[in-house]
């Protein structure tokens, strides 16, 4: 039985990944899918490929039993509920560090648009305004001005480093004082009354919705700049608009929004704000280089390795107990096939819980399973134990069917998973070798 994927949220996907996706198993597009054969589906779903704008809560959870990990195809994931797939043992992955580059640039765009007003003088131009009507009214260098930045993290320290080539002084705020050598502020109100411009660039979590809100915006000031970034919810828009309208901050460069895709129309047609559609990672190169890294952190899934870029607090083996040993005899290899794959029971009514192989079949083929998944036949009930199937021709596979088809069979019967990978491993061996 093939793996399902499914991908969730409205996000262009490049078609080599659409395509790699579907080598691996069935691929279904949850936005094109009835209200019933969406159910159906996802049921049966596998993978969750995901986006920073994709949503899957407990309840999306709840109607996918199958689940094993949510890929994500960006490195934010405020709208998945990590901490559920916690709960649940549910892989969740992202793609840092491949789009710093990209959107650090596009802060530094943004802050230029809004500073200098390029959109504005590009449509003086096309206007044929040039030489016909009065010169287009001066605007504001970045050069030498105080930025601060909230989140020194991977893309707060690129943007960092590209305003050093303006000559900037940089500040930033955080959690965490970091060993460089820029001012610090714990509290957002206290940089924004230093500085000049301020850039947000920090992750969105509950407790930062509407951070920036209107006393941080009045702190900022008439001749503050606000660069956006990071999250729209980090943002409270109301009080943004409010601010301009007002000319309380002097302008601000935004590529994520609230509500995306919706774009408040009182945002639009300001010389003094730049938008974009939250392309800031939107280039063929950084796009190519996050499906690859989607493949790589889903492969090692599959294959029963750790993901590459775990979202932080998720999920990162197959099992605490076993991973550390399968790892050390990894390079066991049968005819050219990986020996060991590592494959985690499927928590479903089934008693006998039927195990989905990864796409590339094994050899030896080691199972965790507890006393909440195991129930028969009666030979088979201690508390904890691992099987090791040898041979393994199919995709489905329980107790009984292992016993009809003559596969070997060993069980380990200790107090505990740690006690038993010793001889866990001398018991593949001997499969391998053809003793048992």
């Amino acid at each position: 039985m093939a793996l399902t994927i499914l991908k969730v949220g409205g996000f262009d996907m490049l078609p080599r990944l659409r395509d790699e996706l579907e080598k691996r198993g069935e691929y279904f597009v949850d936005s094109n899918l009835a209200p019933e054969e969406r159910k159906a589906v996802r049921a049966r779903t596998d993978i969750v490929v995901a986006s920073g704008n994709s949503c899957w809560q407990k309840e999306d959870f709840d109607g996918a039993p199958s689940l094993k990990a949510i890929v994500c195809f960006s490195v934010g994931y405020d709208r998945i509920d990590w901490q559920e797939a916690a709960r649940r043992n549910v892989f969740v992955t992202h793609t840092p560090d491949v789009l710093n580059d990209d959107v650090a640039d596009t802060a530094i765009m943004l802050m230029l648009n809004t500073m200098r007003e390029f959109k504005a003088t590009q449509e003086y131009v096309e206007a044929g305004k040039w030489g016909t009507a009065p010169m287009y009214p001066l605007t504001h260098s970045p050069a030498h001005r105080k930025v601060g930045i909230a989140g020194l993290g991977r893309i707060g320290s690129e943007i960092a480093d590209r305003c050093k080539a303006f000559k900037m002084e940089i500040g930033y705020y955080g959690r965490n004082r970091k060993d460089v050598p820029y001012q610090y502020f714990d509290n957002l109100k206290d940089m924004a009354a230093w500085c000049d411009v301020m850039i947000l660039a920090m992750p969105a979590s509950p407790d930062n919705r509407h951070a920036v809100n209107k006393e941080v915006l009045s702190t900022l000031g008439s001749e503050g700049y606000l660069i956006n970034i990071a999250r729209g919810s980090i943002v409270n828009t109301a009080d943004l608009i409010e601010c301009l309208d007002n000319k309380v901050i002097a302008g601000a460069g935004l590529d994520v929004y609230e509500n995306e895709p919706e774009v408040p129309k009182e945002l639009m047609n300001r010389p003094n704000v730049a938008l974009q559609p939250h392309t800031a990672s939107a280039t063929w190169e950084t796009r190519d280089a996050m499906a690859d890294l989607v493949l790589r952190n889903l492969d090692a899934i599959l294959e029963g390795r750790a993901p590459v870029t775990p979202v932080p607090g998720t999920r990162t083996v197959w099992d605490q107990a076993i991973w550390p040993y399968a790892d050390r005899h990894a390079g066991i290899r049968l005819n050219a096939r990986p020996a060991y794959a590592w494959v985690p029971c499927l928590h479903t009514p089934d008693s006998h819980a039927a195990i989905r192989l990864p796409a590339q079949q094994a050899d030896i083929l080691i199972l965790p399973l507890t006393r909440s998944v195991v129930a028969a036949p009666a030979s088979l009930t201690a508390p904890d134990f691992t099987q090791a199937y040898s041979a393994c021709q199919s995709v489905s596979l329980d107790c009984r069917s292992c016993y009809r088809s003559g596969m070997p069979m060993a069980f380990t019967r200790a107090a505990g998973l740690s006690c038993c990978t010793p001889l866990l491993h001398w018991q593949a061996r001997s499969i391998l070798a053809g003793i048992v």
